[in-house]
């Protein structure tokens, strides 16, 4: 991390403690088709090559939702031109300027009910975007400096295996949590009639 990130990084932790809390997740996690998720690709390089199996997976997962895919624009080149993306340059986040008016406003424009950084290693940027967006459940690995940003962290072994093992349990652990929803959601129909 750079010495700039560092000092956003600082800034942001300042901000985060005094900061308005927030209230806590409620589980299960009760979304609907209207919902919207924002998704943030993974921004190692040596991740890239995974780029398009991850967004066929969460594709796949969040067939019924309306999703939207985050990643830098280092990237572009990687994603299929048929995916809905927006793009951030990682050189607009400034000590100055508290986020890209820009980018601000893109994320803004739409009411996010989920947000998933898929970042296994800390991404200053796609924890800024994610919080952002001001989506009520914003989820991530868990990893250091998480707490400042996401509000549902995940624990997920990473000792061993690859970054496609690591999402694949990432993911299961997430439908769980939409499952135990759906599930609920058909008992309490179910009790009303």
């Amino acid at each position: 991390m750079s010495f700039i990130e560092q000092l956003i990084l600082r800034r942001e932790k300042i901000y985060h403690h005094f900061a308005q809390k927030e209230g806590a997740v409620q589980l299960p996690l009760l979304i609907d088709a209207s919902d919207r998720i924002l998704i943030c690709l993974p921004e190692e390089p040596k991740m890239v090559f995974v780029t398009g199996e991850i967004i066929n997976e969460y594709q796949s997962y969040f067939a019924a939702f309306s999703l939207q895919f985050c990643a830098p624009l280092e990237i572009a080149d990687k994603i299929p031109e048929t995916t809905k993306c927006i793009y951030y340059d990682n050189k607009t986040f400034s000590l100055l300027h508290k986020f890209p008016e820009a980018l601000e406003k893109t994320l803004r424009a739409t009411r996010y009910k989920m947000a998933i950084d898929t970042n296994r290693n800390f991404s200053l940027a796609a924890a800024l975007v994610c919080r952002a967006t001001q989506a009520p459940v914003r989820i991530s690995f868990s990893k250091p400096n998480a707490t400042s940003f996401f509000n549902l962290i995940l624990s997920v072994q990473m000792d061993s295996g690859s970054y496609q093992e690591l999402i694949q349990k990432f993911n299961r652990q997430i439908q769980a949590l939409l499952q135990t929803g759906r599930k609920n959601e058909r008992i309490n129909r179910q009790k009303g009639r």
